[in-house]
């Protein structure tokens, strides 16, 4: 899935664990991962480009990307 705002790429979505994120300096902004009620279930600052959600029950999930003013949110659907 790309965003055309940053252009970024995150994959793979459908994913069992780990998500790799390209085209987002990672360590100069921050992401947040929601459950699909809103609540926040994780929050990542200054990671690399790989984040692990292999401990989280399947269902979907949304990952928010902020970087210098700019969010992105993506949605991502984990499988076991």
């Amino acid at each position: 899935m790309t965003q055309k705002n940053l252009k970024i790429t995150v994959f793979p979505n459908p994913t069992t664990g780990d998500v790799f994120i390209r085209g987002y300096d990672l360590s100069k902004g921050n992401i947040v991962l929601r459950n699909c009620l809103g609540g926040v279930i994780r929050n990542w600052k200054g990671a690399n480009e790989t984040i692990n959600i292999a401990d989280l029950p399947q269902g979907i999930y949304f990952l928010t990307l902020n970087y210098m003013q700019t969010s992105t949110v993506v949605r991502l659907v984990k499988v076991e």
